[in-house]
């Protein structure tokens, strides 16, 4: 994308991934962990009335969540509390619920293969990247970044200005030049299409 706003063609070293309700991929459930209070996105009262948790799995996948709470033991919540995070949401993120609510619960962690399953679903760009002149290698590196996505939109995250080629760290990275996702577009301070490679 840096490339196209000097007027070249950008390359981009990376798969994007596409979530759809039939994508490949794996569940995990953890027990007594949670994300308690964090990246709830929708919540569904009374879950049990309408829904199974083969319901709720799906819900999140077709919607590009990450994972969803549900009460397992008591004292016991109706409700079902979806989430999504800007990352790839792993069992060491999740805290004890004896630091948070104490209700017993159970977490579903959803991480898809990233496959690009011909443009079902919507596009969700995570990871790091990096890029090089179209008709370099990708030995010239001009910028790397870690590219997090939640919903619709896509921010780009480097420890240094644009055009840092140094590895990016997660855990100082900060937020750059976001780009709004619309199909396989990226809108923002330059515009850009994902090409399924």
């Amino acid at each position: 994308i840096e490339d196209s706003m000097k007027g070249q063609s950008p390359s981009l070293a990376a798969t994007p991934a596409v979530r759809s309700p039939d994508e490949v991929g794996e569940w995990t459930a953890y027990d007594n962990v949670d994300m308690c209070a964090q990246g709830d996105v929708e919540i569904i009262p009374n879950w049990k009335a309408k829904h199974s948790i083969d319901d709720l799995k799906k819900i999140v996948v077709s919607k590009g969540y990450s994972a969803f709470t549900v009460s397992n033991g008591l004292p016991a919540f109706g409700h079902a509390a979806l989430k999504s995070f800007d990352f790839e949401l792993r069992r060491e993120h999740c805290k004890p619920i004896s630091t948070c609510c104490n209700h017993p619960c159970r977490i579903y962690i959803w991480a898809g293969n990233g496959n690009n399953n011909g443009g079902k679903g919507r596009l969700v760009i995570k990871g790091h990247y990096f890029s090089f002149p179209r008709v370099g290698s990708p030995s010239q590196v001009v910028d790397r970044f870690e590219a997090r996505s939640g919903g619709t939109t896509v921010t780009f995250y480097r420890d240094g200005p644009v055009g840092c080629t140094a590895h990016v760290h997660s855990a100082i990275a900060r937020p750059m030049e976001s780009y709004y996702i619309d199909g396989t577009t990226l809108r923002g301070p330059a515009t850009g299409t994902v090409e399924p490679n």
